[in-house]
């Protein structure tokens, strides 16, 4: 499995990694880094993804220390996970495991007519 688990031998229970979830234009926007000019209607390109992936990870050391992964998301295109690293000092040139996640396309899913995923945002 991809996710870390961890097992507290005191309390003899297992807790997942912590997870962020956001999408790629907050992301962009938390870290800095300028979005492509077709803005949030654009796929992002790993390029922005990486960037700002370390700008988050720099600016906010603190939450990112107490995270275990990023799930980005990316409206209709595939999402992203990525694995921060415990090690990260700020400044340094960390390498992010980062796998896609495919989307699913939903007007395939229809039996019948059109969906209406109402405030579902870009997880959809």
């Amino acid at each position: 499995s991809a996710l870390k688990t961890i097992f507290n031998e005191k309390d003899e229970k297992s807790v997942g990694g912590a997870v962020l979830k956001l999408n790629a234009a907050e992301l962009c926007k938390l870290a800095g880094v300028a979005k492509s000019p077709g803005g949030e209607a654009d796929r992002v390109t790993m390029e922005e993804l990486t960037s700002s992936t370390k700008g988050f990870v720099q600016k906010f050391a603190d939450a990112a220390g107490a995270l275990d992964y990023l799930c980005i998301t990316d409206g209709k295109y595939p999402g992203y996970l990525v694995e921060i690293p415990q090690d990260t000092a700020i400044g340094s040139e960390t390498s992010f495991r980062t796998w896609q996640m495919p989307a699913v396309d939903l007007t395939t899913q229809a039996k019948e007519g059109m969906l209406y995923p109402i405030g579902a945002g870009d997880t959809v």
